[in-house]
């Protein structure tokens, strides 16, 4: 099989050279060069409009590229404002839940040295009560020992 393939191969090279060499010995030097200059000149275009073509195809990524780091950019400064909102939004429910927690703790500590307070304010105006009743009754019985005779 490699044979027939290397056989097939040979004789298609032999061809091939001799076309060309058959072709390059029928046309005139004229000739060869008009269409040298021919293909030199529809190359040169070509080259230029590719060229050309090139610079367009920069431009428009080089857009496309400010366009897709513009949309990026809004998207992060969106994206990251979200957050921060989100994240605020979150502190400020923890620092409330804080706030009423300790409010609670000292509402009730207040309530408690406030009660203290008036027990102990109960129990002075008591003892009081009770050191006037018997001053009082100390002077009824001088007022009446004093004042109360013929």
């Amino acid at each position: 099989m490699r044979k027939k393939l290397a056989i097939v191969a040979a004789i298609l090279f032999v061809t091939a050279a001799s076309v060309q060499t058959y072709a390059a010995t029928a046309l005139n030097t004229n000739i060869i060069g008009l269409i040298s200059d021919g293909i030199n000149s529809i190359k040169n275009y070509y080259l230029q409009a590719s060229t050309n073509d090139m610079g367009n195809l920069s431009n428009q990524y080089n857009q496309n590229i400010d366009q897709y780091i513009n949309d990026k950019t809004n998207q992060v400064l969106a994206d990251l404002d979200a957050y921060k909102s989100k994240e605020v939004n979150r502190a400020n429910d923890e620092l409330n839940t804080y706030f009423q927690d300790i409010k609670n703790q000292t509402d009730a500590q207040i309530d408690s040295q406030v009660s203290q307070a008036k027990d102990s304010i109960t129990a002075n105006v008591n003892s009081n009560i009770q050191d006037v009743e018997n001053q009082m009754n100390q002077e009824l019985e001088k007022q009446i020992k004093d004042k109360l005779k013929k």
